[in-house]
């Protein structure tokens, strides 16, 4: 079997050295130096012993103070009293050897006397008799006891609430057995700690331990770095654990020397302690692969040593020369399949495994929204940006899937600030690549999104009612002579777009469409085109109305818009201003879009009156047909020579 690398000392050497010069700078009151060394833990325990307060639920509660396990019991004569609590010690030692660890954790819990006996330290050797029953198991850590480490891996119970309704979630890496809600509500991510200085999360996080995330230990042929040096501070950890270190560490009360000295124990600590984990998944591993339809033969093929060595390891499988008989491959093959249910297994593996793939999606949005906001930085100042207009950027979100390269980095675990806070990142080599990738991926998004605004134009997208999609190839050459397509999008006076997210809202040239979508959605993900802005359903009356005029293609809508600005082409109903005011703006979409409800207003109410009644509430919200409208068109658009004498808006309200 292949370990995982050593802990590379030098560097834990060089976070400790940055630590100690970071206190050494900060101010004596922040640290006390008569606090006598003693008060530096030998190791931070994984679990603490307030982890779960019921009766019976986990062998460290707080009920073990009251009957102490290692108080002398008084026996009474089994033959006086015969039953479990009265059997003598050495049968239990003799029992062991017969029952599942769990049965002996079950046993424990049902009366006090046999829990004083079970959780006494001079009767260990009862549980090691039952766990080094198991063939391939990884023995007990030294840190741990042996009923805590028979409960993380067989027990059901939830560490927390003692909730044994369904299956429990387990982490080797943490140390902790906890049901879905106790998970999320104690297993937290580093981010929620703010304001921690570089110096002194590097020493929290390479101190305690993280979420277990992914599965390539799971072979026993990996040699997978489970360094405690990985950690970032985005990873999830056991919140007392990350609060009580953080606690520690930012305002060290003792001696600088003793805590350097700690935390290279720590760091020594915390690296054999995830090997330990790393163990246990490929223990798991290997009942799941004699567990499949090949698992028997598969078996035959190794031998095994009942043998343990000093420190209880056992020797690991060995392939052999000729297939093992079934008698011996049965031997162990049987106890280890019955260790541990499969299905179990499999569930633990599915839980965290989702639970991976979230905490890395949320890791994921955080690194896209610094990107994001860099992002915005760089186009209101940056010189490469200067050139686009400020509403014709893609949305804050899309930006971030535009960098996910650079969020997705590491597992999204790299740290941004320092790349992101440079005001010219052109000076630095990543900056550079991160800079040249935004102005590649912006100028993409412009003239692409400037072609299928055209094409919709060209193609009279807003007058069919199930238009398709364009081509990529359509597209590409829109793109190509943009100087010849662009000004269509930009001019022509049926270039009339509406965003499908806000239903009332009128139409408006491009950019200014684009601009409304890019501040009011900027959570939208993906570009924008075709689905959400789309050329406007009524460009037809807009063409008619530039024919009843009697303009021809020089009309534009900048030309347009003046003459509805100063009152020159307005509407006979009355409604519509005749000049803009203060508090409204008159331009050429809003005159089209205002022509477009009155003949709708009004071939709706014809339909009312000739409908019968039963007819009428849904005829109502049936829009009118539009096959013969110039005679409505004529009567309501009125073209005056010259321009009205124009009042101001306080001398018409005195008037």
């Amino acid at each position: 079997m292949v370990l995982p690398p050593p802990l590379d000392t030098e560097q834990v050497d060089n976070r400790i050295k940055r630590f100690l010069d970071y206190c050494a700078t900060r101010s004596q009151c922040c640290r006390n130096e008569q606090v006598e060394h003693t008060l530096v833990p030998v190791r931070f325990r994984p679990v603490p012993s307030n982890l779960c307060t019921r009766d019976g639920c986990f062998p460290g509660n707080a009920d073990t103070k009251k009957y102490s396990v290692n108080r002398a019991p008084s026996y009474t004569h089994f033959f006086e009293n015969p039953n479990l609590e009265n059997l003598p010690v050495e049968l239990y030692f003799e029992l062991a050897r017969y029952v599942h660890p769990i049965d002996l954790l079950n046993l424990a819990r049902t009366s006090k006397s046999i829990r004083s006996i079970l959780l006494a330290k001079r009767n260990q050797q009862i549980w090691k008799i039952a766990l080094y029953s198991i063939p391939l198991l990884p023995p007990c850590p030294k840190d741990m006891s042996h009923p805590s480490y028979t409960a993380l891996l067989f027990d059901e119970h939830c560490w927390a609430c003692g909730s044994s309704q369904n299956y429990t979630e387990v982490d080797y890496f943490l140390r902790l057995r906890l049901c879905p809600e106790c998970f999320d509500e104690n297993v937290v991510s580093g981010a929620t700690v703010e304001g921690i200085p570089d110096a002194v999360r590097d020493v929290v996080t390479m101190s305690i331990p993280r979420q277990m995330e992914d599965e390539p230990f799971h072979s026993p042929y990996d040699d997978t770095d489970v360094s405690p040096l990985l950690h970032k501070l985005e990873d999830f950890f056991f919140k007392p654990e990350l609060h009580a270190m953080v606690e520690k560490l930012s305002s060290p009360t003792v001696p600088l020397e003793c805590v350097g000295t700690y935390l290279l124990d720590q760091a020594t600590y915390l690296h054999r302690r995830l090997v330990d984990a790393v163990e246990l998944c490929r223990w798991e591993t290997l009942i799941l692969e004699f567990k499949g339809p090949d698992g028997h033969k598969l078996a035959r093929e190794y031998t095994w040593s009942p043998y343990r060595d000093e420190h209880g390891y056992c020797q690991p499988l060995e392939r052999c020369a000729e297939p093992a008989s079934v008698e011996a491959t049965e031997l162990w093959l049987r106890y280890l399949l019955n260790a541990k249910n499969s299905n179990k297994i499999l569930y633990e593996r599915d839980r965290y495994s989702s639970r991976a793939i979230q905490t890395y999606g949320a890791r994921l949005t955080r690194r896209r929204t610094q990107l994001a906001d860099w992002a915005e930085r760089m186009f209101a100042s940056h010189p490469n940006f200067t050139k686009y207009d400020a509403g014709m950027f893609p949305t804050m979100t899309h930006v971030g899937d535009m960098l996910e390269c650079f969020a997705a980095k590491d597992g999204a675990r790299c740290f941004l600030h320092a790349l992101l806070d440079v005001e010219r990142p052109e000076d630095t080599e990543e900056g550079a690549r991160l800079l040249d990738s935004l102005t590649r991926q912006v100028y993409k998004y412009y003239t692409r999104s400037q072609a299928l605004g055209a094409l919709q134009v060209l193609r009279d997208f807003g007058t069919n009612p199930r238009p398709g999609l364009f081509g990529r190839e359509e597209v590409d050459r829109v793109k190509r002579s943009w100087k010849k397509y662009y000004p269509v999008l930009h001019h022509r006076p049926d270039a009339l777009f509406i965003c499908r997210k806000c239903p009332g809202r009128p139409p408006h040239p491009w950019k200014e469409t684009h601009a409304h979508f890019r501040k009011e959605h900027p959570d939208f993900r993906g570009p924008p085109f075709v689905k959400s802005i789309r050329q406007w359903h009524g460009v037809a009356l807009a063409r008619e109305i530039v024919t009843e005029i009697g303009f021809g293609e020089e009309a534009t809508i900048t030309s347009l818009s003046q003459l509805v600005a100063c009152g020159q082409l307005t509407c006979t109903c009355g409604a519509l201003p005749v000049q803009a005011s203060e508090d409204a703006s008159l331009d050429w979409p809003t005159f089209v879009y205002h022509i477009h409800q009155h003949i709708d207003n009004e071939r709706l109410a014809a339909q009312e009156e000739q409908a019968p009644p039963s007819e009428q509430q849904d005829s109502a919200h049936t829009p009118a047909p539009r096959d013969d409208i110039g005679e409505e068109l004529r009567s309501l658009v009125k073209l005056l020579p010259e321009a009205p004498r124009r009042v101001s808006l306080a001398r018409r309200c005195k008037q």
